[in-house]
């Protein structure tokens, strides 16, 4: 019975903090934040991280995070245009550099 009160515990977390991502992206999207719902649960996620993820960690069954990922990538694709490309094109060397960098602290 312990089992079933902690998976239902999991659920209403998960809950809760789906529900909070949609009333920040909702409000990031009215005041125009680009991408709202992107910078919405990455700013639920680490005000519940910083909450209550020590007591009560919340860690994604791995199809659901390579599944994150992806609408990630593909909303940060999507905004990828030729115009973007033509404008930092006289810049790539810091770009790249950043890049790397970024990608070198993230490993």
């Amino acid at each position: 019975m312990e089992s079933v009160t902690s998976v239902v515990c999991l659920l209403n977390r998960w809950a809760g903090v789906a529900a909070a991502t949609v009333v920040v992206s909702v409000a990031a999207a009215g005041v125009g934040v680009p991408s709202a719902a992107l910078f919405a649960a990455l700013a639920v996620g680490i005000a519940y991280a910083l909450l209550f993820g020590g007591a009560h960690p919340l860690a994604p069954p791995a199809p659901v995070l390579t599944f994150g990922q992806v609408v990630i990538g593909v909303a940060l694709g999507a905004q990828l245009t030729t115009d973007t490309l033509t404008a930092v094109v006289g810049d790539w060397l810091p770009i790249a550099l950043v890049t790397v960098a970024t990608l070198l602290i993230s490993l």
